[in-house]
């Protein structure tokens, strides 16, 4: 369109009165449009009353071909510099485990073109401070992700949610019931922090490993995925495939609970079961308390912790693609309830120690309702993730004795 505002930004040094009559003498030989002056006999357009030299500009601005915006569909992300005061991340509460390499698969689907805004803010600034400025920058990138994937009203991020030592950097939230799908971890870039072999790597493993293992056996998402960025190194996590894991008892859940919003008992159900009832909760309290001796089942395996990793660079082609496939995932992910007396693995918390994950051959029919741990326990087991707050997480525990 030739407007008054295209005449202002193609002769801005011209006087605001000779635009507005060049503007007039165009709208009344009905050229509204550069399409209109392409299309007029060159012999026509000289005896338009313009200046020759406005004139000669406007019929070039109309042969010019359309200036498409910059594609940056395949061109990832670009590069950033981190300031010599940013401090390196921790990973307290969490222990190494072994990452080994997987073949993340890429869907096909056709993206862009797109624009993100971290290209348009480089322009302006490329050094980041520290973990918080970098966090902002990573939220942008992943909320751009689920703009081009068509989930912008279906997903969510969410920046630092749970409490200390179960707490990513951010969490991906489906539905207007905020279910957490995902889990995203960023770490300050260092020269050595992303190489396989390095200490502190194995490390970070960990920490993710012990987010995805959260979700799964606590929150109950079947296949969980993670990401775990360094910004210019970003690395899709999950878990390995387990032959005949736990949740092979398990049955579907048609809509998995909220943890962000636990449904308030009713008033009928405030008072825990009656040791006279039958439950068979109550049945192994009883055998418990009598001193029945160990079975095989009884017996508690820490298992080996593996974490499959898949490394993409910023400046890869495919960040994109990859980004908007890891976030379809988590949107499109399952949920699975185990039965009640299903073996279980639970995360073992000791203070000071991190957490670890063991393999117990039972469920929650064996934990002990009627019985407080005692006030010196060092050390618990967490079932199930009952919800989250403004302060943090609340699981049901049980002692190693599995007293409530």
């Amino acid at each position: 369109q030739i407007t008054f505002e295209w005449m202002t930004q193609k002769f801005p040094s011209e006087p605001e009165k000779d635009r507005r009559d060049w503007l007039q003498v165009l709208e009344g030989q009905r050229f509204r449009t550069l399409g209109d002056v392409r299309r007029c006999d060159e012999s026509d357009w000289k005896t338009l009353r313009l200046p020759v030299a406005i004139r000669g500009q406007i019929r070039a601005f109309a042969q010019s071909p359309p200036v498409s915006p910059p594609d940056y569909t395949n061109r990832g992300l670009p590069e950033l510099s981190c300031s010599k005061t940013a401090s390196a991340s921790s990973t307290s509460g969490h222990l190494a485990v072994d990452p080994q390499n997987f073949d993340f698969k890429i869907d096909d689907d056709a993206i862009g073109p797109i624009y993100p805004e971290i290209w348009q803010r480089v322009e302006h600034q490329r050094i980041f401070e520290g973990h918080g400025s970098l966090m902002t920058i990573i939220s942008n990138v992943i909320r751009e992700g689920i703009s081009v994937a068509g989930l912008a009203d279906e997903l969510r991020f969410l920046e630092e949610q749970s409490i200390p030592s179960l707490r990513p950097d951010g969490l991906l939230v489906r539905g207007k019931d905020n279910i957490p799908v995902g889990v995203v971890e960023l770490k300050v870039p260092n020269s050595s922090y992303n190489e396989p072999g390095d200490r502190n790597f194995k490390k970070h493993c960990g920490q993710m490993y012990d987010y995805l293992r959260s979700e799964k056996e606590n929150r109950h998402i079947v296949s969980p995925l993670g990401l775990l960025t360094y910004y210019d190194s970003w690395y899709v996590c999950q878990l390995p495939y387990e032959e005949k894991p736990h949740s092979q008892t398990i049955t579907p859940l048609e809509s998995p609970s909220t943890p962000s919003k636990p449904t308030r008992p009713s008033s009928s159900h405030e008072d825990p079961p009656s040791p006279e009832q039958n439950s068979p909760i109550q049945k192994y309290s009883r055998t418990y308390k009598e001193g029945k001796k160990e079975k095989e089942e009884d017996k508690v395996e820490e298992i080996t912790s593996v974490l499959l990793i898949s490394k993409f660079e910023r400046s890869d082609s495919r960040f994109w693609r990859m980004l908007v496939t890891v976030l379809r995932k988590m949107h499109s992910a399952t949920f699975c309830q185990p039965s009640a007396n299903s073996p279980r693995f639970v995360a073992k918390v000791s203070s000071g120690r991190g957490i670890k994950w063991a393999k117990l051959g039972y469920g929650l029919t064996r934990l002990n309702l009627f019985e407080l741990p005692r006030d010196d326990e060092k050390s618990f087991f967490l079932w199930e993730d009952l919800g989250h707050g403004r302060h943090g997480r609340a699981f049901l525990a049980s002692a190693e004795d599995l007293s409530v």
